[in-house]
């Protein structure tokens, strides 16, 4: 059995889950890029506070906000694999 919360995750925490470690992610790049949170909020169009929030995950990012974020700060997100030899995702 898999000690992985995403594995034993309800299809919405999942996707929580996922947007939390992604956004994690994206804030150590526009930290490394020496981008500030202004323009990133002038790119999505929120408020820095907006911004500052969505890093420290007092809001639920939405998929969708992780995405504008990413576009905000020039960076793509790659889906890889997983090589566990399961196809297809848990059977939905």
């Amino acid at each position: 059995m898999s000690d992985d919360p995403v594995e034993k995750a309800s299809p919405d925490q999942e996707e929580e889950l996922v947007c939390e470690a992604i956004m994690a992610e994206l804030v150590k790049l526009r930290k490394k890029r020496k981008i500030g949170q202004q323009p990133v909020a002038e790119a999505i169009g929120i408020s820095q506070s907006g911004v500052s929030q969505m890093e420290n995950l007092k809001t639920g990012a939405s998929l969708e906000a992780v995405l504008l974020y990413a576009r905000a700060i020039g960076a793509n997100i790659v889906v890889v694999p997983a090589n566990d030899g399961r196809k297809g995702s848990r059977g939905r």
